[in-house]
């Protein structure tokens, strides 16, 4: 499962700079880990933004939100 790779400890929504911190991963390795994330499902955009940066959001919440309705 793509989500699997997500590391644990992120908020629901969080910034590039949120995961970095989690994942402990720097500028550029980070972006292109979230890339990936992306690419394979794992995380999305929210189209929201906090302050300029994007707000990401890992789909397995999506998934649990909907099962807990």
């Amino acid at each position: 499962v793509p989500a699997d790779f997500v590391p644990v400890g992120l908020p629901p929504e969080f910034t590039a700079a949120d995961f970095a911190k989690t994942a402990r991963l720097r500028g550029r390795r980070a972006s292109a880990a979230l890339r990936v994330l992306q690419a394979v499902g794992a995380v999305r955009l929210t189209g929201t933004l906090r302050g300029r940066a994007r707000l990401y959001r890992c789909t397995a919440a999506d998934i649990l939100e909907n099962e807990e309705q």
